[in-house]
């Protein structure tokens, strides 16, 4: 049963072109091919299958061939090529008896070919007019690039110019700074030998006054110890003598001679009598007593035998203690005498030297301030010239890359000009791409069997067809 509907449905279809001798021989060496087969011979197609076929074909390249209506106008040129093809085989072989087929297949052959070259040649066109395009657009940045390198070169050099005279004004008003700053300098340097000096002097005088007053100071010291061991009992023995000794009485003439008074007993008693004699005595003013006082003192007290502390002790210890008192102020009024005008010149000196020490601080001042404004203007200066340098630089840099661009573009020129022209041809060939791809398909398909007479024929029929 299988067989049986194998045997009734399994049909075999054999397609054979009919051109050349293949077809007759198959045919002589295989019988049952003619003798159990059902023979459909197929003849040319007619005119509207091969616009139907081309019209499906083109369809689905409308973009590549340059849109519908070219399209559908190109589709009828395809059968319009297919027939005048056929009709020039049927009088090449009546001319030269040479029989060439051209079927449905070439037909195929020739659309297929013709979308192939199309696209072939179309992305050759546009990658080669990309290319120049890319040079051209690259030459056209150039020349843009020149000119703005023109424009900041222009730009540049006004300021470069004006940064070198600001740096150049800059450096002069430094080296007046400098020299001011040196000049102060200069003086504050002998302000501070004099001031050195000065204050050496000033040392030297107050040790030597030192010095004196230390001499007189001992005894000074002994002579108001003695006079704090005094007790009221003391002077109130003292001032109860009737009729004083002579010691005692001579040291209380010495007394009042000091303060001032006149020598007596009557007056002596009466100091006596008062409570802050003792504190009279230790506060008396020994810095200014009189010269001629202490010339009285020493002349008619002190220069006596009896004015000794040795002798008034026998006598009076009270009496011994201011005995010794008046001595001390005596010494010390003759070593004062000696030492105040050294305190003069000391003072004197101290005056001057404070002068000069104010003196070197407002130099001092000065020359700090000079300095700070001499910093502030060397590191103006110094951005000054960093900035002058940058600029510089930047010029140098931007004459040379100028100058090559300019190079580059001169010598370019020509090859712009070409380029330009070669990107016009490649734009125009782009627009045309689609009929000389047309024709060059349709003479590598159907022109090689034909003579050049052929050939030139069917080459005019076809251009004047797509030119139409």
């Amino acid at each position: 049963a299988f067989w049986a509907r194998v045997q009734e449905n399994v049909h075999f279809v054999l397609c054979m072109s009919p051109v050349g001798d293949r077809v007759r021989t198959r045919c002589r060496e295989n019988p049952c091919v003619m003798n159990s087969c059902t023979i459909d011979w197929f003849d040319q197609w007619p005119r509207e299958a091969l616009l139907a076929v081309s019209q499906q074909f083109l369809r689905d390249e409308q973009a590549t061939v340059g849109g519908e209506e070219i399209a559908l106008k190109l589709s009828e040129v395809c059968v319009d090529v297919h027939l005048s093809v056929s009709d020039s085989c049927d009088r090449f072989y009546e001319q030269l008896r040479r029989r060439f087929y051209v079927t449905p297949k070439t037909y195929l052959d020739f659309i297929n070919s013709f979308l192939s070259l199309m696209d072939a040649k179309k992305d050759e066109y546009e990658t080669v007019r990309s290319r120049i395009q890319t040079g051209l657009n690259k030459l056209h940045e150039t020349n843009e690039y020149v000119k703005e390198m023109e424009v900041e070169l222009t730009e540049i050099k006004p300021v470069l110019q004006s940064k070198t005279k600001d740096v150049q004004s800059l450096l002069e008003d430094i080296a007046k700074k400098q020299q001011n700053a040196d000049q102060v300098k200069m003086v504050m340097e002998k302000e501070a030998e004099l001031v050195q000096a000065q204050t050496e002097e000033t040392q030297r005088l107050a040790e030597e006054a030192r010095k004196d007053l230390e001499e007189a100071l001992p005894a000074l010291q002994a002579a108001y110890d003695a006079l704090a061991m005094l007790d009221k009992k003391d002077i109130v023995e003292i001032r109860t003598f009737v009729k004083p000794p002579k010691a005692v009485e001579f040291v209380m003439e010495a007394v009042l001679v000091l303060l001032g008074q006149q020598p007596s007993w009557e007056n002596a008693k009466k100091v006596l009598a008062d409570s802050q004699f003792v504190n009279k005595l230790m506060s008396f003013d020994k810095e200014h007593v009189p010269k001629s006082v202490i010339q009285r003192l020493n002349k008619q007290y002190l220069s006596s035998m009896m004015f000794t502390p040795e002798v008034v002790e026998q006598q009076s210890m009270a009496a011994k203690s201011i005995c010794i008192w008046v001595r001390a102020i005596s010494e010390y009024s003759q070593v004062n005498e000696v030492v105040l005008p050294k305190r003069e010149r000391l003072k004197a000196c101290e005056k001057m030297l404070h002068e000069a020490q104010a003196r070197l601080r407002e130099k001092q001042k000065q020359l700090h301030e000079l300095e700070l404004t001499l910093a502030a203007l060397t590191s103006s200066y110094q951005d000054s010239i960093a900035e002058q340098d940058f600029l510089q630089a930047q010029l140098e840099k931007t004459e040379l890359q100028l100058e090559r661009a300019k190079k580059l573009t001169h010598a370019l020129v020509d090859e712009s000009i070409r380029w330009t022209e070669t990107s016009e041809n490649l734009a125009r060939e782009i627009e045309v791409v689609s009929g000389n791809c047309f024709i060059a398909s349709a003479f590598l398909i159907y022109c090689g069997p034909f003579t050049s007479t052929y050939r030139d024929h069917l080459l005019r029929k076809w251009s004047t067809r797509l030119a139409a």
